[in-house]
């Protein structure tokens, strides 16, 4: 996926996740930003965390929301984070 954006859209840049390049599912053609599945993030963190001690859902959720989603300050390249509302997930 990453590299078909980079392809189709050369001359603009992204704020890429580093990492979770799987959890990418696409672009808003508009506004140029990157698309993240929250769910594939949040199912990655946690199998990512059983190297040392599991996470629970809420602790991916809140390690998500702090490290993901507020340390993102440059505003006009930001990934938008979506929430699969079909999912049992949550």
């Amino acid at each position: 996926m990453k590299n078909e954006i980079e392809k189709k859209f050369a001359d603009h840049v992204f704020l890429y996740v580093d990492g979770f390049d799987h959890c990418l599912i696409g672009i808003e053609e508009s506004s140029k930003r990157l698309i993240y599945s929250t769910k594939k993030i949040l199912e990655t963190i946690i199998k990512n965390s059983e190297e040392f001690e599991k996470m629970s859902k809420l602790d991916a959720f809140n390690y998500f929301n702090f490290n993901f989603k507020i340390s993102c300050i440059n505003y006009n390249h930001n990934p938008i984070f979506i929430y699969d509302l079909d999912d049992n997930w949550w």
